[in-house]
């Protein structure tokens, strides 16, 4: 979005990656579950439920280091930001 800064785009990061670790506790407490589930199941049962899982545990673990890295390429460039400006602050004062 235009106008966002630097700054409020790595919160909405740092937003995003709680959600992320809400869903892990989620899908922590779905797999136990699922797990009791599937041992009163049958072998296909159980597979099924095994098999959706890990899924679920894999595409949030891919989201989630899609997001961290995101964040660490704002973070980049909010140091060179703050590199850059602390360069023409110095030139500044260098003129004045």
């Amino acid at each position: 979005q235009p106008g966002t800064t630097v700054q409020e785009k790595i919160k909405k990061y740092d937003d995003i990656i709680l959600k992320i670790q809400e869903c892990e506790a989620l899908l922590a407490s779905a797999t136990d579950k699922g797990q009791q589930i599937a041992a009163d199941g049958s072998a296909a049962d159980r597979n099924v439920i095994t098999e959706q899982l890990q899924s679920l545990k894999q595409s949030l673990q891919n989201l989630r280091r899609t997001v961290e890295k995101q964040r660490e390429q704002h973070e980049m460039a909010a140091a060179e930001h703050r590199k850059l400006a602390a360069e023409l602050e110095e030139i500044l004062d260098w003129l004045h």
